[in-house]
């Protein structure tokens, strides 16, 4: 069994422009691309949105529907992901800005007519299986739920982390997350106040490759890849001992 990271209990990006689901197509020459973005009305029908011709996208896009991330100026389709299926994928990084660390966004939302902020990051998941997605990414967005708690380590008390807002129906996903890729198998994480950096850290070296099931352009579930007797052996005190490059413990 894996570690698991320690509940805290609750108190009672760089894409300027359209994006969504979208009709792709390309011309004879397949020198343009023509995207129609698509909304779904209430009663099931589809409605068509804002139309593009672009002689810039990726190499990997070819007719169908896609989830579509244009520039800020629209010009070019600077992403796009498939809009449903069952996928196979690895952690390719934490996008952030060239020469900087990955740190959590801060967000402003409007739930039943309340305000409320929230912390969230990106993940970038290169896509292995199906061959005919080879190449494609997805962008993974998760909640920014951990704290800081305190734990005994190697004979110490010393600040690690925690997962916060247990109660999120955010919370499982990222827990799915931390699961799938590795990050619970080193054990206790040491808490600093932005954690990305060590969680990509741990995240790239555990190398591992999972599943995602995406709908509507978004991922709503991530799978392990569980190989049994691998996890049998892993199942050793010495799996719980942080990373000793985690730092200070």
């Amino acid at each position: 069994m894996s570690y698991k990271f320690p509940m805290k209990k609750q108190d009672s990006s760089s894409f300027g422009g359209t994006r969504g689901i979208a009709k792709v197509g390309f011309n004879p020459d397949g020198s343009k691309c023509k995207v129609t973005f698509v909304k779904k009305l209430e009663n099931g029908e589809e409605e068509e949105g804002k139309k593009f011709v672009v002689s810039q996208f990726p190499v990997y896009l070819k007719s169908g529907r896609w989830y579509v991330r244009m520039s800020s100026d629209e010009d070019e389709i600077l992403s796009a992901s498939p809009s449903k299926g069952m996928f196979t994928v690895k952690v390719a990084e934490f996008p952030a800005p060239k020469g900087e660390e990955p740190t959590p966004k801060t967000k402003e939302s409007v739930y039943d007519g309340k305000a409320y902020v929230y912390q969230h990051f990106n993940v970038l998941l290169d896509i292995l299986k199906p061959d005919e997605f080879k190449g494609a990414t997805l962008l993974l967005n998760l909640r920014y739920h951990f704290d800081e708690d305190v734990a005994e380590v190697n004979g110490k008390e010393q600040p690690i982390v925690a997962i916060s807002h247990p109660q999120s129906k955010y919370t499982n996903m990222l827990l799915e997350f931390l699961e799938a890729t590795g990050v619970t198998e080193k054990g206790p994480m040491p808490f600093k106040a932005n954690i990305l950096p060590l969680l990509q850290k741990r995240v790239l070296n555990a190398n591992k490759t999972f599943q995602v099931l995406v709908k509507d352009g978004w991922i709503t579930s991530i799978f392990s890849e569980y190989d049994d007797e691998e996890d049998d052996a892993k199942e050793t005190e010495s799996s719980f001992a942080p990373d000793i490059e985690d730092a200070p413990f």
